[in-house]
């Protein structure tokens, strides 16, 4: 079956003067954020109703829900069409807060399961905001990413197109694990340690890989394949 999203990198402009804005009682405002699968679950996101729920985390802070979907044309050569309804509910920066709705046509290409690229054009329907976001209008763009995966630190270490799957645990006290599977096998962990003043890697990029390096007692260094080595 044949994954539609929306988007999962979200780059919303709000000024008069660019083709995505949205105006607002105090004027044009421009932010951008990263919208997720994943997010659906931190933000504490539920709507029954919803054909399908996201987490929204940057400047736009919240739930967005997909309510309805239709599919107008999907040709042989993968091009996709689509229109629908959706609606946000959260905060912009933490203090103004509120929902509104939106309309979107989506344009995508695909290869079989797999989708190259798409985008959103998401009007918000006038008078649809509400406390915070009353009065809000203009127009949303979004563009897709095939995963929310890819606005993270782990960006370079999932790629998801060769039968590549990841799952991760939080564990209390200890950093972050991911684990990567490839054809359903384990072949690599990933902890994600927060770097700052006092932590266990210093606070800067730097500062932990000169830690690393002492650690270990070598320089990184990149190496390339070699079978009779194992790598």
């Amino acid at each position: 079956m044949k994954t539609f999203k929306c988007a999962l990198l979200l780059v919303l402009a709000v000024a008069a003067t660019v083709v995505a804005q949205v105006a607002m009682a105090q004027g044009a405002i421009t932010v951008r954020g990263v919208q997720s699968d994943a997010g659906a679950v931190t933000n504490n996101c539920s709507d029954v109703n919803a054909l399908a729920t996201y987490g929204m985390d940057g400047d736009l802070g919240g739930c967005w829900y997909t309510d309805t979907f239709e599919v107008k044309r999907e040709t042989p050569s993968g091009s996709v069409i689509a229109f629908g309804t959706e609606h946000f509910i959260g905060c912009l920066n933490g203090t103004t807060c509120g929902s509104f709705k939106t309309t979107f046509t989506f344009t995508g290409k695909y290869a079989g399961l797999t989708e190259i690229h798409g985008r959103c054009h998401h009007p918000i329907i006038a008078g649809s905001g509400t406390d915070g976001f009353a009065g809000v209008s203009g127009v949303i763009e979004f563009k897709d990413i095939p995963t929310g995966y890819d606005a993270t630190g782990i960006r370079g270490e999932y790629t998801y197109r060769n039968r590549e799957a990841l799952m991760w645990l939080n564990r209390e006290g200890k950093p972050k694990r991911y684990f990567f599977f490839i054809n359903d096998r384990l072949w690599k962990m990933y902890d994600e340690i927060a770097l700052s003043d006092g932590g266990a890697l210093g606070k800067s990029y730097i500062d932990a890989v000169n830690t690393m390096n002492a650690k270990v007692g070598a320089q990184g260094r990149i190496q390339g394949a070699d079978a009779a080595k194992g790598i």
